[in-house]
C-alpha cells in the first residue's frame, strides 16, 4: 500500500512535468519583471491608504512579492530536478541499456506527457500489455530513485 502511493505520486510528478515546465516559466518571467522594475526605491516611503483605512508600502509590497516569486521559481526547480535529470540520462547515448532507455523514453514523451491512452500507444508500439505494464513500472521506479522517495 505504502509503496502504491508513493508509485501513484510519482505519476502524477511525470503527468504534470510539462505543466509545472510551463509554470516555472511564469514564475521566472514574473520574477525577472519584478527584478527589471527593481527601481522601487525611488518611490520613497509615501504611505498610500488602502482600503480599510490600512497604510500599505510600496516597498515591503514589492519584496514581498519579489520574495514570493524567488520561492516559487526554486520551489518549482526542486520539483522539476528529478524528473530532468532522469531525460537526460535516458536521452544520454553512452547509457549502458540503450533498448531500455528507448522504451522508457518512448512512454514517457508518449504515454505522460502527450497523455496518448494506453491502447492507443500500445497500437503504435506493437507492445504487449504486459510488457507496456513492466516497462511502465521500471520507467516509474527508476523515476522515484531520482526522486530519492
Amino acid at each position: 500500500m505504502k509503496d502504491d502511493k508513493k508509485f501513484r505520486y510519482v505519476e502524477k510528478r511525470l503527468y504534470n512535468y510539462l505543466s509545472d515546465l510551463e509554470k516555472l516559466r511564469e514564475f521566472q518571467s514574473r520574477l525577472e519583471y519584478l527584478q527589471g522594475s527593481g527601481s522601487v526605491h525611488a518611490q520613497g516611503y509615501d504611505a498610500i491608504c488602502a482600503s480599510g483605512g490600512l497604510y500599505s508600502d510600496p516597498v515591503s509590497e514589492y519584496y514581498s512579492q519579489l520574495d514570493w516569486a524567488e520561492r516559487a521559481v526554486r520551489k518549482m526547480l526542486r520539483r522539476l530536478e528529478p524528473i530532468s535529470r532522469l531525460i537526460e540520462d535516458l536521452n544520454n547515448p553512452d547509457a549502458l541499456d540503450l533498448t531500455s532507455n528507448d522504451y522508457h523514453m518512448t512512454i514517457l514523451e508518449k504515454f505522460y506527457f502527450q497523455k496518448i491512452p494506453m491502447t492507443e500507444l500500445l497500437r503504435l508500439t506493437h507492445w504487449s500489455r504486459t510488457a507496456f505494464y513492466a516497462r511502465r513500472y521500471d520507467l516509474v521506479n527508476r523515476a522515484r530513485e531520482y526522486m530519492r522517495l
